[in-house]
This record gives structure tokens, C-alpha cells and sequence, in this order.
């Protein structure tokens, strides 16, 4: 299936151009096409149902009608996005003031509807195919005829994207440094390293 493929812009500012470091950034593409399912790998029994997710990505599949639950504060701009698949591929519902909000009602709706739940990044299908983008970096560095790569930054939500580039970079290239990045009000991911274990955030701010 083909899909669009967000090109690397690479970043060589530094004081002096020999000290210049490569580096690329894994984050949300423009609008993908929907025969590229980007993240979320369904067995071929889904391809039946309705799916349902709690977020934004990864949710445009061939033939398959989703259902997005997002918080009543999401963005507008990230809303409309949404919506640009058109109604015939998405329904949006917004629901609550929070993430858990959203994911507690789009739990129920998955009961009383009969749809078929995606976690938008709790789950290994969801990780492996967030770890493609890993791969898209790759095979755009060769095909600029340069192997250097010094580092990729990965924004840090729920942690399915960094997870899922991680394991990809470290798999294949173990030099590369993987940089996660968080919005402080949402620093759940530092706050459980530096705890060694998981901590829950109450609430997180309004873009992460």
C-alpha cells in the first residue's frame, strides 16, 4: 500500500560547521493517505468492524470506518485534521476535559456500539507500526547517500511512538542516540525514570 512519506529536513546549525550534528525528529506526518495504515495493525477479522480509538493517529484503514474520542479541549486545528478524512472515513466524538475522559467513554461506546477498541498507544501492533517511521529515517538517509545520524528526537505522550522508534534504532543502528522530549506540565515519562517506575499523572496540559 502506498502513503505518504513525511520527508527529513536535517538541522545543521551549530557554532562552527565542523562541530554540525545530524539529527532528525520522529513525530505526527501531514495527512496521510488512507490506504497507509501508520501505526495501528488490525487482524483481518477487525477489517470487519467499526474501529474505535481514544486518539488521533493511526486509525485511516482501507475500508475501515473509525470511530475518534477526544477530550472536549483538543485543539481545534487537531480536530479539523481529523475531520479532513471526511465523514464516510471518521466519526469524531468529543467527550470530558481529559484524556481519561475520552478514554473511559470510548470504552463504553466500544460496549453499547459493538466496536472493535485500539489503544491509541498501549499496545505492541500499535508500537511495531510507530517503529516504521524509525525505518522511513533510514531509508531516506540512504537514499541521500549518508549513513550520519547522530540523534532522533521523539515527542513523549502516552509513549507508544518513542517506544516503537527506540526499538526500531536500536535494533539496527545502537549509535544512534534516541531523544525523548516532553511538555513539562506532562513530564510523566521523567518523572518514572527518575523514579524507576511508573508514575501517573492526575492531569496533563492542554497540547501534549
Amino acid at each position: 500500500m502506498q502513503g505518504y512519506e513525511k520527508p527529513m529536513t536535517p538541522h545543521t546549525k551549530a557554532a562552527r560547521p565542523s562541530a554540525a550534528k545530524a539529527t532528525a525528529s520522529a513525530g505526527s506526518p501531514p495527512r496521510q493517505s488512507p490506504r497507509k495504515p501508520v501505526g495501528t495493525l488490525l487482524k483481518p477479522a477487525d477489517y470487519l468492524k467499526k474501529i474505535l480509538t481514544a486518539r488521533v493517529y493511526d486509525v485511516a484503514v482501507e475500508g475501515t470506518r473509525a470511530v475518534i474520542v477526544m477530550p472536549t479541549t483538543t485543539p481545534q486545528v487537531k480536530i479539523d485534521a481529523v475531520k479532513g478524512w471526511g465523514a464516510e472515513a471518521v466519526e469524531v466524538v468529543l467527550h470530558g476535559d481529559s484524556y481519561s475522559d475520552a478514554h473511559a467513554h470510548a470504552l463504553l461506546l466500544e460496549k453499547k456500539r459493538g466496536l472493535t477498541f485500539v489503544h491509541p498507544f498501549d499496545d505492541p501492533d500499535v508500537i511495531a507500526g510507530q517503529g516504521t517511521i524509525a525505518m522511513e529515517i533510514l531509508m531516506q538517509l540512504q537514499s541521500l547517500g549518508t549513513t550520519r545520524l547522530d540523534a532522533v528526537f521523539v515527542a513523549i505522550g502516552g509513549g507508544g511512538l518513542i517506544s516503537g522508534v527506540a526499538n526500531y534504532i536500536k535494533a539496527v543502528r545502537p549509535e544512534i542516540k534516541v531523544i525523548g522530549v516532553q511538555m513539562n506540565d506532562s513530564d510523566a515519562m521523567m518523572q518514572s525514570v527518575s523514579a524507576k517506575k511508573r508514575v501517573t499523572l492526575h492531569d496533563v496540559g492542554l497540547f501534549s
